[in-house]
């Protein structure tokens, strides 16, 4: 879980805000791995 207060609340939106946090409970390393090779692999090309 990512803590709250590191992100500030004047600048972005709480729905924002929770879903950032929604999406850090959930855990979808699977997807942050995906999105991390498929931007590698853009990189390359």
């Amino acid at each position: 879980m990512l803590p709250t207060s590191s992100f500030p609340k004047s600048n972005e939106p709480e729905r924002k805000l929770t879903g950032i946090e929604m999406a850090a409970m959930s855990g979808n390393d699977a997807n942050q791995t995906a999105a991390n090779r498929a931007a590698a692999n853009r990189a390359t090309m």
